[in-house]
């Protein structure tokens, strides 16, 4: 009897517990990747974030462009793991289309999907384009129902029924190990949530560096929502967010989603003071509070439009 017990010991010792400790440890790496366009039709990466460990991930990389030559820059995020690519947003400029094109096929990974966060018209070539350079690739759009981007939608009607990308009808996609969550789906502030990296990505309801556009968002309820959404993605803990328009480098951690915020309750307390009818009263108030930012023309179009001059 003793001796089977020896040799039950000597079994378990070398077999299974070997085989537990020669197994690689299982690190998560995050490498964020920012591009800026040149003047000479190069990609140059303009910042390289440190990486970020976790438990048990495999490597990560997302490679942002942001399209800082126009007046509202539009952000593509392409997601890359060992297996293959995820782009979050397209381009709605040619030159921009371009060069995420070049970043995709830089990556030297299969395109298996394509989630875009505000569907518009200005959108349809880029798609079109991506399912001919990429066939079999999945394209699909969130079912928010406001125009969230560049274009205006001034006669505050329902988007048109047609677009290139078919409505997403299920909130989460696995994708060879890379877990992505669609979340406040129906929202001016739907985003995407990587619930194994604690990242936010494509959310066309976070600015940085720039006035908010907030004209498309002219209803008071939406507005709220709107507000509720980015306290909703604080309580997350993010360890980084990729806005949807930004200028500059992108910050780290939460700030961007805090500086929305804070600039919609500040708006949203200049509407109130100027009783929703002085326009000038309330583009003074956020110049005066935000001396620093970019395109006041998001702010002049939204106060003209939201205070009914």
């Amino acid at each position: 009897m003793r001796l089977a017990r020896l040799l039950m010991v000597f079994v378990l010792t070398n077999n299974f517990i070997p085989a537990i400790f020669s197994q690689k440890p299982c690190i998560s790496v995050l490498q964020v990747q920012e591009y800026n366009y040149d003047p000479d039709n190069t990609i140059r990466p303009s910042y390289l974030h440190p990486p970020v460990k976790k438990d048990c991930y495999q490597l990560l990389q997302l490679h942002i462009y942001n399209g800082q030559e126009w007046d509202i820059p539009v952000t593509s995020t392409l997601l890359v793991n060992d297996e293959s690519a995820v782009l979050i947003d397209v381009q709605d400029t040619y030159k921009g289309s371009l060069i995420v094109n070049h970043i995709i096929e830089s990556a030297k990974k299969p395109l298996k999907l394509v989630i875009i966060s505000c569907p518009e018209l200005e959108d349809e070539a880029a798609i079109q384009d991506i399912k001919w350079r990429y066939p079999g690739v999945e394209i699909t759009t969130l079912p928010t129902e406001i125009y969230c981007s560049r274009k205006i939608n001034t006669n505050h009607t329902k988007l048109p029924e047609r677009f290139a990308a078919p409505i997403i009808t299920q909130a989460n996609f696995s994708i060879d190990g890379l877990h992505i969550e669609t979340r406040n789906r129906d929202s001016y502030g739907a985003y995407v949530w990587l619930p194994e990296n604690d990242i936010i990505i494509g959310s066309v309801g976070i600015y940085w560096g720039m006035h908010v556009l907030v004209v498309n968002a002219r209803d008071k309820e939406i507005r709220l929502k709107w507000q509720n959404t980015l306290e909703e993605m604080i309580a997350l803990e993010p360890v980084d967010v990729i806005p949807g328009h930004y200028f500059g480098l992108h910050p780290k951690g939460d700030a961007a989603i805090r500086f929305t915020l804070e600039y919609l309750r500040k708006f949203e307390s200049l509407l109130i003071e100027n009783d929703y009818r002085n326009s000038a009263g309330v583009i003074r108030g956020m110049l005066l509070a935000y001396p620093d930012l970019k395109v006041a023309r998001n702010l002049i179009i939204s106060a003209q439009v939201i205070a009914r001059d």
